[in-house]
């Protein structure tokens, strides 16, 4: 980091206080630090609104905010922004409280210098960087960058709950690579590796941004579609296999690429339990891979 500007806010009610950082990260070797300040908890608050920052310094004990209200009050505004709280002696219990709910550090005012200061910074940043990609890696799939099977059972019932509220419903399909193990015997695993990063690659390619996209098995895709026209899923389906084919006359694989696909309907006019809609969506795949089978024999 030290070839970059780290953008920081304090937040800070005390001018002397305020001086006093200011004064140590200038006087520090250790790179170049833009300062805002705000003396306020609206204040910086507002400041989140309008840009982003590296890192806050926080003092607790705010004008317009009780010390237990502060730190969380900015956490919820910009959760992904580390932040170092600022306390005295008499608020060590708020500052360890503080750490447990998702602050980076804390120092004790009066008992550190630049350096001190400098280092609890960086190592804020870069452990904050660490808790992003921990929690990227707990609900992704490492091998296509798609949602995992976790992610994907936890947001379909978020939406199932959102869909109640707006009376809007949403399609669940299933997609099962055909042929993985063939693939895999024939070509190698690293091959295989291929085939399912390219489904995800026509399936991405295929659902709006919106829509949810993950990998939930071996050779198992699912996509939750926000579109509550009934009608809507064949179209999908449709344009699903067109840009298969598509993709498999580009690339020119050496292998065929094809996926058996079913899907089931949320309709909030008539709720039904997520595991029976997602049983369907099940069947409705499995019913069309085993006509596929009898197909080929």
């Amino acid at each position: 980091m030290n070839d970059k500007q780290i953008r920081v806010l304090l937040v800070e009610d005390s001018s002397a206080d305020a001086q006093l950082v200011q004064d140590l990260l200038k006087e520090s070797d250790g790179g170049d630090y833009p300062i805002q300040t705000a003396d306020t908890l609206k204040g910086g608050l507002d400041s989140l609104s309008h840009e982003p920052f590296d890192i806050i310094l926080l003092d607790l004990s705010l004008p317009d905010s009780s010390p237990s209200a502060t730190f969380p009050a900015l956490h919820q505004k910009s959760p992904t922004t580390p932040i170092v709280v600022m306390t005295g002696f008499n608020d060590m219990n708020l500052a360890l409280e503080s750490v447990q709910q998702g602050c980076q550090d804390y120092l004790v005012k009066g008992k550190f210098d630049g350096d001190m200061l400098v280092r609890s910074i960086r190592y804020a940043i870069e452990r904050q960087r660490l808790v992003h990609e921990l929690q990227a890696l707990s609900i992704h799939d490492s091998l296509t960058g798609l949602h995992n099977r976790r992610s994907f059972f936890s947001l379909v019932e978020h939406h199932e709950k959102m869909a109640r509220r707006t009376q809007k419903g949403f399609f669940i399909f299933f997609a099962d690579v055909d042929g993985l193990k063939k693939i895999n015997d024939t070509f190698g695993h690293q091959e295989g590796d291929c085939a399912l990063t390219s489904i995800s690659r026509v399936l991405q390619g295929t659902f709006r941004d919106s829509d949810i996209v993950a990998r939930i098995g071996g050779d198992e895709f699912a996509v939750l579609a926000l579109d509550d026209r009934k009608d809507a899923a064949e179209a999908m389906a449709g344009r699903l296999r067109k840009n298969l084919q598509d993709y498999h006359e580009k690339e020119r694989l050496k292998y065929p690429l094809s996926f058996s696909l079913g899907f089931a309907y949320y309709n909030p006019a008539s709720p039904r339990a997520i595991e029976a809609l997602l049983a369907e969506a099940d069947e409705a795949m499995y019913s069309q891979k085993q006509s596929r089978l009898k197909g080929r024999n």
